[in-house]
């Protein structure tokens, strides 16, 4: 995740991560939902889980890549060409 490649598939093992950390080292101080949502590990793992639904958004390099293979993809924004039309 260090040069944004492969955000979504990189998050993952840190998911998987963050649930060890929180039942290794935090089980002890969780009595109820609120003590878990108030770790920084599950702020983490929401946070992680967020990329890998959405990706990293239009500034990574994942995105500039996928544009570059794909120019005709649809879901991919391009620039607009510029209104020639004048209505008078």
């Amino acid at each position: 995740m260090l040069v944004d490649l492969a955000t979504r598939l990189a998050s993952i093992p840190l998911i998987a991560a963050m649930v060890v950390a929180i039942i290794t080292a935090q089980w002890e101080n969780i009595a109820s939902l609120n003590d878990l949502f108030a770790t920084i590990e599950c702020l983490y793992a929401v946070l992680l889980i967020g990329l890998v639904i959405y990706g990293a958004g239009k500034l990574s390099f994942d995105f500039l890549i996928a544009r570059r293979l794909d120019p005709a993809d649809p879901l991919l924004p391009r620039h607009a060409p510029p209104n020639t039309h004048v209505r008078v």
